[in-house]
């Protein structure tokens, strides 16, 4: 089976291809070892026969060599370093005394002048390195003389060499393959410890320490902590979206709510009242349906919807009306007929509604609501004749929670949930003062962008 752990993978790894490297590097220096010493002995045998040729003198009687020559070891029987002279019809002329209890093998095909041969032979269980050289000797008398000298050097001491040096390589190179496996295994442990420190920090991501994953990670690994990070900051939005949602539905559904108990309230006849509360069930259906669909779907919507401005206005003004009753609150609209909004009516209707809500609620009894288009832009206006905002607290009051007046009843996330619906239209929303005195909210939504909410 494939090891589940990366250690055990990069080890299993190395135990299969150290192995591998380890015996090309031996065969390799084996094999260059073994031709440096063989070249060694080329050489040392081509000095030989020099030495015998500079020692060598043609006589009547023949080729005559010394008795004691300046290697003493051709002089030793056994001594494992032979020669001989022969002459073109295979005589011999002269044989070193090493040689004398040694057969040795008979000359093969003579050697032009000058030309030389290096090779093996085996004698018995004998193994020799052969060294062949031609050469043609120019008598007193004008004769030329054509001779081979040939030189045997006993292998035992080249074998010896070579067998030394292999055992010493292997003890070598199993002190590198071990010395290798440790610091293998010192540069996993230390390669590895980003992972092992991911593990610890999604452990306490998990336990609810920490909200991300922090700390300096490598390259290779900041991409996973990166993307983690990302995810995480996705699922806890999601989770924000999904309470923002909720909220937002009970907020959206105060409106209908009032709007049944100031009906109820006012001791309606049963047909109007019937015809308030199917009115106002419809929209709670719609609001229902709208919120569930947002929070599905983040907030998505078709690119090609569109909504009538004075039509949702009308509507949220005459559900206000009802509300707002005791207050006597007076509305005055500007809007034309033709005037769209690119985007869910839903999410208009979810805007409009916050923003005169609040106007009927902090207001002086005076709402105006305007739109027009102004320099390829939806301009719409909510301004009351209340009290107005300070505009240290203007930053403040557009976070949810926070609420610039506590006298009337509320949670403080109706401006927050405009924001963020006009923010995720590319629009934007600004609160200033009122020719009136009180607060103007505007809403400025290009022509050209997208009707995707995110």
């Amino acid at each position: 089976m494939t090891p589940r752990s990366l250690g055990a993978r990069l080890l299993l790894a190395s135990a299969l291809l150290l192995p591998a490297f380890l015996g090309l590097s031996a065969y390799g220096l084996d094999r260059a070892f073994g031709r440096a010493i063989r070249a060694a002995e080329l050489e040392q045998l081509r000095l030989q026969s020099y030495l015998l040729l500079g020692a060598a003198e043609l006589e009547q009687d023949g080729l005559v060599l010394p008795e004691l020559l300046s290697e003493p070891r051709y002089a030793q029987p056994d001594s494992g370093l032979y020669a001989r002279f022969d002459d073109l019809r295979g005589r011999t002329l002269w044989r070193s005394s090493s040689a004398q209890l040694l057969t040795l093998p008979e000359p093969p095909a003579q050697l032009s002048s000058g030309e030389s041969e290096f090779g093996e032979v085996e004698i018995g269980d004998v193994r020799l390195f052969s060294y062949r050289y031609g050469l043609l000797w120019e008598a007193a008398d004008g004769r030329e003389l054509a001779f081979q000298l040939t030189v045997w050097h006993d292998q035992a001491p080249y074998r010896a060499q070579l067998m030394s040096y292999r055992g010493s390589l292997l003890r070598w190179l199993g002190l590198v393959a071990l010395l290798l496996c440790l610091l293998q295994l010192v540069i996993l442990r230390w390669g590895l410890r980003p992972l092992r420190f991911l593990a610890l920090d999604l452990e306490a991501v998990e336990a609810g320490d920490v909200e991300r994953l922090g700390g300096d990670y490598p390259r290779e690994v900041q991409g996973v902590t990166d993307n983690l990070n990302h995810l995480l900051a996705s699922e806890q939005g999601r989770r924000e979206r999904y309470r923002n949602t909720l909220a937002d539905l009970a907020h959206s559904l105060k409106t209908p709510l009032a709007v049944l108990r100031a009906a109820v309230d006012a001791d309606a006849k049963p047909d109007v009242l019937r015809h308030h509360c199917n009115e106002q069930l419809e929209r709670m259906e719609e609001i229902v349906a709208h919120q569930l669909s947002r929070a599905a779907s983040r907030g998505g919507r078709p690119p090609g919807s569109t909504a009538a401005v004075a039509e949702v206005a009308e509507r949220l003004v005459a559900a206000l009306s009802k509300v707002y009753c005791d207050k006597g609150v007076a509305f005055e609209l500007d809007v034309p007929a033709e005037l769209t909004f690119r985007g869910d009516e839903g999410d208009l209707m979810e805007m409009l509604g916050n923003l005169l809500d609040n106007a009927c609620k902090y207001g002086g009894g005076e709402v105006h609501f305007s739109a027009r288009n102004e320099s390829d832009a939806l301009l719409i206006t909510v301004a009351d004749n209340g009290p107005g905002i300070p505009l240290e607290r203007r930053d403040r009051i557009l976070k949810r929670g926070t609420r610039a007046d506590r006298s009337e009843p509320g949670q403080g996330i109706g401006l927050a949930v405009v924001l963020e619906m006009a923010t995720g239209y590319g629009g934007e929303l600004r609160i200033t003062r009122s020719p009136t005195g009180g607060a103007q909210f505007e809403l400025r939504f290009s022509s050209g962008v997208s009707t995707e909410v995110v």
